[in-house]
């Protein structure tokens, strides 16, 4: 049996999904189970979840279906911000996503015919927003995908998974464009059209829209944007800097040895 007000959260360390957190839990009707890695980091980011009564927090490998499930088990949505942003070789999205599957498949068994498909928010991208895709120029296409190729291999690995599993959850894909740690200035949803940037606290204002208003829940991919974040000029640094490290990532072995080695 799930629940609507219950929400199972897979990542709530990272930006994104600790600014999710922390709007869900400005709604009293919402409990949260959320999944970590690591308990301890989280409850140093956000101590108030500590004591919270609405808050149920499991901690493993992304790889253990045992904790996934029980995450997941009564939630009527689930949300994934897992992910990374540096172009460097992952499948965090790909795990979690096979794991959340299979812990799916073990809680439909249980459940004997009376199974109700929870809704499954993925962070993903506006780069593989099909309508976006169609506007956007194919060279620029070409030019990001290189400099994120591996996370968004990950990521399409992720819509795979979920494709592939209809008849067990109904996908959502989130497809923000950039990402920036930047001053929130409120956010649109759209199918149809992109801004250039999202900020991180305004992206979990949209997920949490997303995550409790039902009228969203069949539009299969939407794409959340920052009203103030069509910047050029403010972003273009952050923008040059991310695709420069991405595709030197992408073409020059040992790149990211050399990072680590001269900057930590």
């Amino acid at each position: 049996m799930t629940d609507s007000n219950t929400i199972a959260l897979l990542g709530a360390t990272g930006q994104t999904g600790r600014q999710t957190l922390e709007q869900l839990l400005q709604k009293p009707d919402v409990n949260v189970h959320v999944y970590v890695r690591s308990k301890s980091k989280l409850l140093q980011q956000s101590p108030s979840v500590a004591g919270s009564s609405r808050v149920k927090i499991c901690e493993g490998a992304v790889t253990d279906v045992t904790t996934i499930k029980a995450c997941v088990r009564g939630a009527g949505v689930i949300i994934s911000t897992l992910g990374g942003n540096d172009n460097r070789p992952m499948t965090v999205i790909k795990d979690a996503l096979t794991s959340l599957v299979s812990a799916l498949a073990q809680l439909r068994q249980e459940t004997k015919g009376t199974w109700q498909k929870p809704l499954v928010l993925m962070l993903s991208s506006s780069t593989w927003n099909k309508r976006n895709m169609a506007q956007m120029p194919s060279l620029l296409h070409f030019v990001i995908h290189r400099a994120f190729w591996y996370p968004y291999v990950d990521v399409l690995a992720g819509h795979g998974i979920l494709e592939g599993a209809g008849d067990l959850l109904k996908p959502l894909l989130v497809q923000p464009p950039l990402l920036v740690d930047d001053t929130p200035t409120g956010y649109e949803l759209s199918t149809e059209k992109v801004g250039l940037s999202i900020a991180y606290e305004d992206l979990g204002g949209a997920f949490t829209e997303l995550a409790t208003n039902q009228q969203y829940w069949d539009l299969g991919a939407v794409m959340p944007f920052s009203r103030g974040g069509d910047q050029p000029s403010r972003y273009a640094p952050i923008i040059v800097g991310r695709v420069s490290r991405g595709l030197l990532a992408s073409y020059v072995p040992g790149f990211w040895a050399v990072c680590d080695r001269l900057f930590g």
